[in-house]
């Protein structure tokens, strides 16, 4: 089960790897698998998650990068 302090820490690794520009952040599920040892369907569901809710968080200013 993903607790919301895991989606948080989740959304803001993503955050910051989109701010790195060292990424195609369509690629990005396959970070998260490796940097927090999840599943490949876990990863891909979280990161749609992130896709859907980034505009709406960057115009609230919860994006910090």
């Amino acid at each position: 089960m993903i607790t919301p302090d895991d989606m948080k820490e989740y959304f803001e690794y993503l955050d910051e790897l989109k701010a790195s520009n060292e990424v195609n952040m369509f690629g990005a599920s396959i970070d998260l698998q490796n940097m927090f040892n999840l599943s490949r369907s876990r990863a891909i569901g979280i990161l749609k998650g992130w896709m859907e809710t980034f505009r709406k968080r960057k115009e609230a200013g919860e994006v910090k990068t």
